[in-house]
């Protein structure tokens, strides 16, 4: 089966399931792309893959958001 035949096969599954269902589906395709990202992780991820600690890209965000957020924008102040 070729990619897109497969991908037009699970869009039309889905459709085809209830509102409840198909909420579920979208949490459970969640899940897969937390594990792909956790199979392969960033740099800075990859520092602690074997540790069994679960940091996703928005962890890392909200940390250089928090870091630079008080780091002054303009050098003459």
């Amino acid at each position: 089966m070729n990619l897109e035949n497969f991908e037009k096969e699970i869009i039309q599954a889905i459709r085809s399931l209830p509102p409840e269902k198909k909420k579920e589906a979208l949490d459970f395709i969640e899940l897969l792309k937390r594990r792909v990202a956790k199979d392969s992780p960033t740099r800075l991820k990859g520092l602690w893959k074997d540790l069994d600690v679960d940091i996703f890209d928005k962890d890392i965000l909200d940390c250089k958001r928090e870091m630079w957020s008080s780091f002054p924008r303009d050098p003459n102040k």
